[in-house]
């Protein structure tokens, strides 16, 4: 199991820090978002699959998870579905490779309640921050 837990140099022990979980399969993708959200004082928490995923949002709280939305194993939409039973107020950004503006698919996984974006790669990193710090505040 592949786990990576980053902790701000600037923590100064204070609860507020926003707590994500980025669930996705590709290695660059997923540190990379992790190391970006730590510069901006969150407490990423990035996972390689789905059931991993599964395990730590039963385990933890989080206030918004990032996931991809094609994985082996559980994909995405199934992960948010069985997410939401054990955290129901946790928000999800949906992001994947996949151009699918107006397919059935993109229109299913907008209407899982709790998914707050879906979010094309390749993206700017600083509008994925921008997402998130509109659905969880400043």
């Amino acid at each position: 199991m592949e786990e990576m837990e980053l902790q701000s140099e600037n923590d100064t022990g204070g609860s507020n820090k926003k707590k994500i979980l980025i669930v996705d399969d590709e290695k660059a993708i997923r540190e990379t978002i992790a190391e970006f959200l730590e510069i901006y004082g969150m407490e990423p928490i990035a996972v390689e699959d789905g059931l991993l995923g599964i395990e730590e949002i039963e385990s933890k709280a989080y206030d918004l998870c990032i996931v991809d939305l094609l994985m082996p194993g559980i994909d995405g939409g199934e992960f948010i579905r069985r997410a939401k039973k054990s955290n129901p107020a946790t928000k999800f950004i949906v992001i994947t490779g996949r151009k699918m503006a107006f397919e059935k698919e993109y229109l299913d996984i907008k209407a899982i309640p709790g998914v707050v974006a879906v979010v094309r790669k390749p993206f700017p990193l600083e509008k994925l921050y921008e997402t998130i710090k509109k659905e969880l505040g400043d």
